[in-house]
């Protein structure tokens, strides 16, 4: 008889270890998905990841109406502004702000007056949900 119990004892034991076993592989499963969107973090001010910034680019030139000889152009230049704009954030304001027009410079001569005028319109836009509360 004693046996019998501990030979039950011994599955129950075994049975419960296996259960606690599964649960922590399905905690740790959902862990590392709430991990990964901690790790990706809600969008900093730079316009969030670089998926999210290539989307808003490509629906810019959707909205601009670019062929496919501008778009190529424009991402050109869009890359070759980047690592500026990031140096230019370490600094101060009139470096981000001298970039920028360089840039808008360049993109002018490639968009038409039409595409142009659209183009400083969505940046305006895009300006004006930046701006926060005045500073004192």
């Amino acid at each position: 008889m004693k046996k019998h119990i501990y030979a039950l004892g011994l599955g129950l034991l075994l049975v419960t270890a296996c259960m606690s076993q599964q649960d922590t592989d399905e905690a740790t499963s959902s862990e590392d998905d709430t991990t990964e969107e901690i790790r990706k973090g809600p969008p900093q001010r730079g316009g969030g990841s670089q998926e999210d910034r290539l989307a808003k680019q490509e629906e810019m030139y959707t909205t601009l109406g670019l062929s496919e000889e501008q778009k190529v152009k424009c991402r050109v230049i869009d890359t070759k502004y980047a690592e500026k704009m990031r140096v230019a954030r370490r600094g101060e304001r009139d470096a981000i702000k001298s970039t920028m027009d360089a840039k808008t410079t360049e993109i002018s001569k490639i968009l038409t007056v039409t595409q142009f005028a659209k183009y400083k319109e969505l940046l305006a836009q895009r300006n004006e949900g930046r701006k926060g509360p005045p500073r004192h």
